[in-house]
């Protein structure tokens, strides 16, 4: 379970980072 949870949270710092990639690529533009 805690390993479960631990995952979870990987994968979700990982859209946030690449939400904000995002958000650079179209401020660069």
């Amino acid at each position: 379970m805690f390993a479960g949870s631990r995952t979870h949270a990987v994968s979700f710092l990982r859209l946030i980072a690449i939400d904000m990639m995002f958000d650079l690529i179209k401020a660069e533009e």
